[in-house]
């Protein structure tokens, strides 16, 4: 029986859109191939799963269906070909499938097939000429908070599925050659047949031996086993722009595992973690700042320096300052990274009360209160 999606990722069927990507995240970081203990077929699955689950479309059709959707066995449009109890049982939503025929509904048998596999008799996929596409990949960078801020140069290492150098991705062996798939004649795909109450519905589902190309080698390259591709380990030299925050992810094009059969490569994302700053605080492209500053330049206003990311700059305060009141820098803040300019620093002042003083001090508040009771 297929593995319940929701289970393979720890998570349940009322899981939104954030709660699949982080489950799927924790788990690919804990069985990635390139970590020891990882476990290949696990990952494959897991990515599989969220493939399946963080696509709407994708998800939809297997709530409905099941793994079905896909092309096993019994599926609409599957390997396996149309069954009737799954077209009789709610293929539709749970209406009656007849229903509107010939009375402004479905017009005619193609249009029902049009409703329930996507149109045009909905069975046959091609197989011949399908893209072997590589894996995308995910990893973790942890920048420091001004790594982020300003940008940076990193060299990640890790392993992925790459060229095979033996055989160049074409999986033969030397002096080997390419020689039609005797499973389904090099035409690429398998077709099957099966009657109905229809007449003869047919199915076509890309071959497994020769995975659509149609041709296998006559001798499998003995390194990558006539897969065409290996495991090794590489080295990536990584610009990340300025203005980065944490949580937030690169794409690089054609940095992810190589396609089977020199496919195309797939992508790799490097999802961001930021550190924290002792000093700032980030909220998108502004910095978020607390300054104390005494009683009495609260009262009588003054002249203090104040740090930003860019350096010490001053800032005045003027007489009559209150705890809590804000005040903008101007582009001292996070350079904008789809775009010119930077954002502003916010400077919170906080008056700070001093718990003990001294007896000129203590003498002179006593001569302000006084005057202020007599006010």
């Amino acid at each position: 029986m297929a593995k319940d999606y929701y289970e393979i990722l720890g998570i349940p069927k009322t899981a939104n859109e954030q709660e699949i990507k982080r489950a799927y995240r924790k788990l690919a970081h804990e069985h990635h191939p390139d970590k020891a203990g990882g476990d290949p077929e696990k990952f494959k699955e897991l990515n599989h799963a969220y493939e399946v689950l963080s696509d709407p479309k994708k998800r939809q059709q297997y709530d409905q269906f099941g793994s079905s959707f896909e092309g096993a066995p019994g599926a609409p449009g599957g390997a396996g070909g149309f069954q009737w109890g799954d077209f009789a049982q709610g293929a539709s939503g749970g209406r009656n499938p007849f229903e509107g025929f010939g009375a402004g509904g479905f017009e005619n048998i193609s249009d029902i097939f049009d409703q329930f596999f996507g149109g045009g008799g909905g069975a046959r996929t091609a197989g011949r000429g399908r893209e072997n596409r590589g894996r995308d990949l995910e990893k973790d960078l942890e920048l420091t908070f001004t790594e982020a801020v300003f940008g940076v140069e990193k060299v990640i290492s890790f392993e992925r599925q790459s060229v095979c150098e033996q055989c160049k991705g074409s999986g033969t062996d030397k002096g080997s050659k390419l020689v039609d798939c005797k499973t389904c004649k090099g035409t690429g795909e398998v077709t099957t047949q099966q009657r109905t109450m229809f007449g003869v519905f047919q199915t076509s589902a890309v071959c497994e031996k020769c995975h659509g190309r149609g041709k296998v080698p006559d001798k499998e390259c003995s390194t990558c086993r006539g897969k065409g591709v290996e495991w090794k380990r590489v080295e990536l030299r990584v610009t990340i722009p300025a203005g980065m925050e944490d949580g937030g992810v690169l794409k690089l094009s054609g940095e992810g595992e190589a396609g089977a059969f020199g496919g195309t490569k797939g992508d790799l994302y490097i999802h961001i973690r930021a550190g924290l700053h002792e000093q700032f605080k980030r909220e998108g492209d502004r910095i978020l700042l607390t300054v104390p500053i005494s009683y009495s330049t609260a009262v009588l206003g003054g002249m203090i320096r104040v740090p930003t990311l860019w350096g010490d700059v001053d800032l005045k305060i003027p007489p009559g300052t209150q705890s809590y009141q804000k005040f903008i820098l101007k582009s001292k803040g996070v350079p904008h990274l789809r775009g010119r300019g930077k954002g502003d620093q916010v400077v919170t002042i906080v008056v700070s009360i001093p718990t003990k003083v001294g007896s000129r001090e203590r003498q002179l508040l006593e001569e302000l209160r006084s005057s202020e009771s007599r006010a």
